[in-house]
């Protein structure tokens, strides 16, 4: 390359130096470099991309071959951005890789591109890996769903608790608000009062006397969505001692009839926290 002025032939020369470089000091390239294709990006949202079916070859040549779980974990993710029926076949054999972080990974992949159908799924709910179980409740499987609410591991149970996709999910998550843990059951009331799940006002209305404040509040809160809690109860929370009871409180206020909203109105005016 010939550069005629001076000034631009020294500054080009100190790019190209710089990249020199650079390139000299870089010892590790990125996991995306390494990918035999080149990354794939796709925008957010569902995936509409259609690959070649070269490039699903490739992606599967290179799981075969990979040694190292990141990258295998990155190259499962890539089939779960390319339409295909090759790549939906793929992603249905790595289910049952002996890793469970690839399994895990090719639950999502199959989900990204609506490929994630029950009969696919089940095999899995028994999965000895928590990894892979939790994906499955993230897929709204119904039945990961339920079978999450008892799952020994923790946090599972607290994904399950916040997802629910039919009747059978919303009463499985009622059914088990008197055995959770305040924070467990915060998240319960929220996700039956997102669904409008009025069957569930039994089981949320105990949380009402809670002595945890996040249950308690999250039961108000709950209630005043589902429009399943009167004056008298409202009236009862104003005088909780903690402020974010007697918020919520007003809050849920606002699904009364007019006159008792007045009510509600005229208590809250005297309360000697500015925050309510």
């Amino acid at each position: 390359m010939m550069f005629a002025h001076p000034r631009i032939r020294s500054v080009a020369m100190v790019l190209l130096l710089a990249g020199s470089q650079a390139l000299a000091q870089s010892t590790q390239p990125a996991v995306s470099d390494m990918l035999p294709y080149g990354p794939l990006v796709t925008p957010e949202g569902k995936v509409n991309v259609v690959a070649s079916p070269r490039t699903i070859e490739l992606i599967d040549e290179a799981i075969k071959e990979e040694k190292e779980l990141a990258r295998r974990v990155e190259l499962t993710t890539d089939l779960g951005k390319c339409i295909s029926p090759a790549s939906e076949a793929i992603l249905k054999r790595l289910l049952a890789d002996p890793a469970p972080l690839i399994r895990a990974a090719a639950v999502r992949a199959l989900v990204a591109i609506n490929a994630a159908d029950p009969a696919t799924l089940k095999p899995l709910l028994s999965d000895p890996s928590a990894y892979v179980r939790a994906e499955l409740i993230r897929a709204k499987l119904p039945e990961a769903i339920i079978a999450g609410l008892k799952d020994a591991d923790e946090s599972l149970q607290g994904i399950a608790l916040g997802i629910s996709v039919n009747a059978d999910t919303d009463r499985a998550i009622a059914d088990q608000i008197k055995s959770l843990q305040p924070w467990q059951a915060g998240v319960a009331v929220s996700t039956l009062a997102d669904r409008n799940y009025t069957d569930g006002v039994s089981a949320i209305r105990p949380l009402l006397v809670s002595n945890n404040v996040v249950a308690r509040v999250s039961a108000i809160r709950a209630l005043g969505k589902l429009r399943a809690i009167d004056r008298n109860a409202i009236e009862t929370q104003l005088s909780h001692s903690h402020a974010a009871v007697r918020v919520a409180a007003i809050q849920a206020a606002m699904t009364l009839a007019n006159a008792d909203r007045v009510v509600i109105a005229d208590r809250t005016i005297a309360d000697a926290d500015l925050a309510v």
